[in-house]
């Protein structure tokens, strides 16, 4: 009986060794667990930073090729409006050379005008020198007319004498 006793309370005691190295595992197991999760909630928690940080750097990338879109539309617009004036001011230097170029027509129109005038001018001159040596040549012709009468008058006169 005692011998029984001893092999049982033997058994017992190594059940209870085995019952407490389980418990001891199964602590240890636990304790691992949770060191697991939390590892895998800072994993988490990190990987939710990364992805708004991501987010972030595309958000700031999309933010940045806007600006350079708005700033090439920029330059865009001030090379169109460079463009624009420089073309506004050969218009107006075109406008400018058109108005002087009308005013030198108009200048030599008006020499050839002066130039006719004068022409027109000597011809009648000389239309009115010819009328007056016509008039002076008629005036002689008269003169030597009345010379001539006188002098038949004259003529005959002395005959009646």
């Amino acid at each position: 009986d005692f011998s029984q006793q001893r092999r049982f309370f033997s058994r017992q005691r190594r059940f209870s060794e085995d019952f407490s190295r389980q418990r001891r595992f199964f602590s240890r197991q636990r304790r691992f667990f949770s060191r697991q999760r939390r590892f895998f909630s800072r994993q988490r928690r990190f990987f939710s930073r990364q992805r708004r940080f991501s987010e972030d750097f595309s958000q700031q990338r999309r933010f940045f090729s806007r600006q350079r879109r708005f700033s090439e539309d920029f330059s865009r617009q001030r090379r169109f409006f460079s463009r624009q004036r420089r073309f506004s001011e050969e218009c107006s230097r075109q406008r400018r050379f058109g108005k002087d170029f009308s005013r030198q027509r108009r200048f030599y129109e008006n020499c050839s005008r002066q130039r006719r005038l004068g022409k027109d001018f000597s011809r009648q001159r000389r239309f009115y020198e010819d009328c007056s040596r016509q008039r002076r040549f008629s005036e002689d012709c008269s003169r030597q007319r009345r010379f001539s009468e006188d002098c038949s008058r004259q003529r005959r006169f002395r005959k009646g004498d």
